[in-house]
């Protein structure tokens, strides 16, 4: 595939199988988490890991969406849907903060606002692990990478646990 010279806006733009792995120009980007891929459909896709928007990405790339429909004539952000929510509870079992999965895959973290809703942030929020209440009482405890491991195991009648956000978390704090 040939590389489409707007690509070059983006920093650390490296060749994938499926296109390119870019860092993203809308936030703070300390790893390639921009995918640019042209699909089946004939579009360009842009999707950021993080959740920014295409048009905020676009932006901080210098560049505008005529750069890229010359292209293609067609752009895409893929839409995203919860696939799971992953509750993180205190020993009391009181809702701390919830962990969600998205189709295309992304995760991404809020917590109750109070009121009934959501904020997109655990700005203030103390991280505890998954399933915390399950872990009291437990003689062994399996530590996985992800909430649909701990999930699998849980079904087979084994206590479990991980960390938020997997292991990209853990290997920030090491």
């Amino acid at each position: 595939m040939n590389k489409p010279d707007w690509v070059d806006n983006f920093a650390d733009a490296k060749e994938v199988s499926n296109g390119w792995a870019c860092k993203c120009s809308a936030h703070e980007d300390t790893h390639q988490s921009l995918s640019i891929y042209h699909g089946d459909d004939g579009k360009w896709h842009i999707h950021c890991h993080a959740g920014c928007d295409i048009k905020e990405i676009l932006k901080g790339a210098g560049l505008k969406m005529k750069d890229i429909l010359g292209e293609s004539k067609q752009i895409q952000q893929l839409p995203k849907r919860i696939m799971a929510t992953y509750d993180y509870r205190d020993l009391n079992g009181k809702l701390i903060f919830q962990a969600v999965r998205f189709a295309p895959k992304d995760f991404r973290q809020r917590k109750p606002d109070g009121r009934g809703g959501w904020t997109w942030s655990l700005k203030g929020v103390e991280l505890i692990p998954y399933r915390l209440p399950d872990l009291a009482a437990a003689d062994t405890v399996y530590i996985v990478e992800g909430e649909k491991d701990v999930e699998t195991l849980v079904k087979h009648g084994k206590t479990a646990t991980c960390n938020p956000m997997g292991a990209e978390i853990a290997r920030a704090h090491v």
